[in-house]
């Protein structure tokens, strides 16, 4: 009785053995093929992921192309000790073109088209806010890896004008629409400078106001009544050259090169010289004065060369002034 337990004892011992050796290999080989899975597939353009049961590898997620679908597979398939490759890829859609449209109208702005990779997607939101970023398809089929580089260029050119349009097809760059000036339009145009080798870029940009060269103020009195032409820097500017005027002031062109911020000062003063002419015509050339006419006496004559004596430093002032009636002597 006392062997026969002893043999009993021996033979679950040796089972007990044998299982727990069993298990802890098929668990050893577990975690090397999920090891070898994971590390098979680090490459993946979106990240797929894998899992181990047993030994049969599950893999799930996006798989770039149809390409890649069978890198990963066969990868998968090569990996030691595994049994079958359970594929649960999805194969993502293909653009063509791959485009990114952008279209701002002062603070608004729209966004469509197409992303290459969440990570992209993700640097994009930085640049145009989530909402935007999101609005843009997962797809296949970017041209290269400078695409991105490509679409922020747009998209800093595109907020340099007030309203436009951004359209980035495969490796072709558009950009139409208006900026406030010839100044804006150029850091616009500058901003596409320097796109990686391949990429072409087409530009149609016009401006809301001009630059004017010479900036001009031209004002000309005739029988009580004075005419003005020329140009303003801007509206609030028009306003003050107006109460100035006593007259108004929409024959004034907005444009942008005037010479420096003593300008509209200068223009103020010198409108104040040809008040004193019975006729006459002022012209204020950039920084160049020109004041011609008839003044009733030398009075005012005096009055108006006087009034172009204390300019700023910079602003040259020719007169040519008659009197139509000379003062009586004593």
């Amino acid at each position: 009785m006392r062997k026969l337990l002893g043999w009993a004892v021996l033979i679950l011992g040796t089972g007990l053995l044998g299982y727990y050796a069993t298990n802890n290999h098929a668990q050893r080989m577990e975690q090397a093929i999920s090891g070898a899975a994971a590390q098979a597939v680090t490459s993946s353009v979106h990240g797929v992921t894998t899992r181990v049961s047993g030994r049969d590898i599950i893999v799930e997620g996006i798989a770039n192309d149809a390409a890649e679908h069978d890198q990963i597979v066969a990868a998968l398939d090569a990996v030691d000790g595994r049994r079958v490759v359970d594929d649960r890829l999805t194969i993502l859609e293909r653009a063509a073109p791959f485009v990114l449209t952008a279209e701002r109208a002062g603070d608004a702005a729209s966004y469509s088209g197409n992303v290459p990779t969440e990570a992209v997607r993700a640097t994009l939101a930085e640049r145009i806010g989530e909402s935007g970023a999101n609005a843009l398809d997962l797809a296949a089929g970017m041209p290269d890896d400078a695409w991105p580089g490509a679409a922020l260029q747009g998209l800093d050119a595109l907020d340099l004008l007030e309203s436009g349009k951004m359209v980035l097809s495969d490796r072709s760059l558009t950009l139409t629409g208006q900026a406030y000036s010839p100044v804006e339009r150029d850091e616009a145009k500058a901003a596409l400078e320097g796109l990686a080798d391949g990429y072409s870029v087409q530009t149609d940009i016009t401006t809301r106001i001009p630059l004017a060269a010479p900036y001009l103020m031209q004002a000309v009195k005739d029988a009580g009544t004075t005419r003005h032409s020329g140009n303003v820097p801007d509206a609030q500017t028009r306003a003050n050259f107006a109460a100035t005027m006593g007259a108004d002031a929409d024959t004034l062109e907005l444009a942008i090169g005037m010479p420096d911020s003593d300008w509209p000062g200068v223009v103020t003063q010198a409108l104040g010289a040809l008040d004193q002419l019975e006729g006459g015509e002022l012209r204020v050339d950039d920084r160049m004065i020109t004041l011609t006419g008839v003044a009733r006496s030398p009075l005012e004559q005096a009055a108006a060369e006087a009034a172009l004596a204390d300019l700023p430093e910079g602003y040259p002032a020719r007169t040519d002034i008659t009197a139509r009636i000379a003062l009586a002597q004593p």
